[in-house]
């Protein structure tokens, strides 16, 4: 559960691609859970919409977490880091709205599904 937490944007600081393990340096609530979330195979994401997209606290995550990703593919010409060394695998996007929304899902497989992701799926509730 984000709500509450004190999320900050990317800095573009690179340390996530620059170590062993991919690594947020970013000092703030969600660093610590980023990390978490590549230990588990199935990470399952709430989220309100807002204007087509995730609301922002959110926001701010899926970005930190693609950049994280991005880490494990030869993005900006860095060694890729091995996907065995995490168990992240599928992303279950469980989404309050009555009604699809195509902008969001588009918008969510670009930026979440590479490295160890192998599969999004959405739900809307």
């Amino acid at each position: 559960l984000i709500r509450g937490m004190r999320i900050k944007r990317c800095n573009g600081c690179a340390q996530c691609i620059k170590g062993d393990v991919p690594v947020c340096s970013i000092e703030d609530d969600i660093t610590p859970v980023l990390s978490d979330m590549l230990n588990h195979e199935t990470l399952e994401i709430r989220t309100d919409v807002l204007d087509g997209w995730f609301a922002m606290p959110m926001r701010k995550v899926i970005e930190r977490l693609s950049n994280i990703l991005q880490t494990f593919t030869d993005a900006g010409g860095n060694d890729p880091h091995s996907i065995d060394d995490v168990s992240l695998r599928k992303i279950v996007v469980k989404v309050r709205s009555e009604s699809k929304v195509e902008s969001l899902e588009t918008d969510a497989v670009k930026l979440l599904k590479m490295g160890p992701v192998e599969t999004i799926s959405f739900d809307y509730e």
